[in-house]
């Protein structure tokens, strides 16, 4: 989680979060979809809100879920990002506001304070956060690197904001936003995915790299599982694995299988 420190003496910070996912309704009777954005703030103990029963979470949006009639598939996924971007502008604009001059807040005893409003973290599964940072498919949200260059053993270096920023200028300086294929054409070589106007780019000095969390389901437990465990499988054979694994001493606070 970020926070940034830079605000005046005497001032509260109270760190945002956000997330949202979508969330299937029906299946096999219209395949209805609702996209979700809750808000909570990084002041409260991480084991708190966590808590479903503490209900730390503000349901603040539900984000649309917009087709578009008679375009590409790569128009309707730029078109669908811009529609995100521009929601989360419009439902987070006090809160741009209240982290650039602070306002008037009450804390838990009821005393009054000028809090200021960053953007601490933004929790999202991976294509998501991928459309929040503004970059293609192929590319990580975090960092320049694509996915030819997964397995470079060098780190590369970070997807930073004023990074992206700048990218997205120089594909502006080439072609007009407005017209939208030949824009993602340009776009193609930066890595960007056609979003000119991020809806975090006024809100301080929010960073995707810094304030967007490690996906674990994709990154960690489904890599594990789709890709680890059949390398093994491949290597070893699953009979040995099964033998291997049933003979771990079970051990208290360690998962075991």
């Amino acid at each position: 989680m970020y926070v940034q420190s830079n605000i005046p003496p005497g001032h509260t910070m109270v760190g945002v979060i956000a997330t949202s996912d979508k969330t299937p309704l029906t299946i096999g009777s219209g395949n209805k979809e609702m996209h979700p954005l809750l808000l909570s703030i990084a002041n409260i103990d991480a084991g708190v809100r966590m808590k479903a029963t503490s209900h730390a979470f503000a349901l603040a949006a539900y984000l649309p879920i917009p087709k578009f009639l008679n375009v590409s598939a790569p128009v309707q996924a730029c078109l669908y990002a811009r529609v995100l971007h521009i929601c989360l502008s419009i439902v987070t604009s006090t809160l741009r506001v209240a982290e650039r001059e602070g306002a008037i807040m009450l804390d838990p005893f009821g005393k009054q304070h000028v809090g200021h409003t960053p953007l601490a973290s933004y929790i999202a599964d991976l294509p998501e956060q991928r459309i929040l940072a503004g970059v293609l498919a192929s590319q990580s949200p975090f960092s320049t690197v694509t996915s030819n260059e997964f397995g470079d053993d060098h780190e590369h270096p970070h997807c930073t904001r004023d990074y992206t920023l700048n990218q997205i200028m120089q594909a502006c300086l080439q072609t007009n936003p407005q017209f939208i294929p030949a824009f993602l054409k340009t776009c193609q070589p930066f890595g960007l995915n056609g979003v000119h106007q991020p809806f975090w780019r006024d809100w301080g000095d929010a960073d995707p790299s810094r304030f967007l969390m490690p996906d674990a389901l994709h990154a960690w437990h489904k890599f594990i599982f789709y890709h680890a465990l059949k390398w093994v499988v491949n290597i070893m054979g699953g009979d040995e694995l099964n033998r291997c694994m049933s003979a771990i001493q079970p051990r208290v606070g360690v998962c075991h299988w």
